[in-house]
């Protein structure tokens, strides 16, 4: 796992205490990222964000959102983030999501998609500089 993340859910372990969580709050990051490109390419535009079902969550959406995210990312030839996806599926298939309820599923997404700025790596700014990208 990045180590940004591992120190970030060590230094809060008791509120990060399942996989479900950690996975769901990965994702919101990965979301945002990709509305950050969106924002960059069709200048202030984020379509995307209408696929998120004005962030009330549930397993299914989630589930969703994952395929529909990498989807996207590989569409717009950014897809910076193949490591960090590969980490989202290696928690999401050790399972809990149904034991989250819906509003604990949408609070730790949208938590991600504040954060995401945290987790961000000089290589992916390398990566969108020479793009055209600046993930703002």
């Amino acid at each position: 796992m990045n180590p940004k993340f591992i120190t970030f859910f060590d230094e809060h372990k008791d509120f990060f205490n399942s996989s479900a969580k950690k996975s769901i709050f990965m994702l919101g990051v990965l979301t945002q990222f990709l509305l950050n490109i969106q924002y960059v390419d069709k200048k202030g535009a984020t379509p995307f964000r209408n696929r998120l079902n004005g962030l009330k969550l549930n397993k299914e959406i989630i589930q969703r959102i994952f395929t529909e995210v990498i989807e996207k990312l590989e569409e717009y030839d950014k897809n910076y983030y193949k490591e960090l996806e590969r980490e989202i599926a290696g928690l999401l298939v050790q399972g809990g999501l149904e034991k989250l309820s819906n509003d604990e599923i949408s609070f730790f997404f949208t938590l991600g998609m504040a954060l995401n700025q945290e987790f961000k790596d000089q290589d992916e700014d390398k990566q969108e500089e020479q793009t055209g990208g600046n993930n703002e």
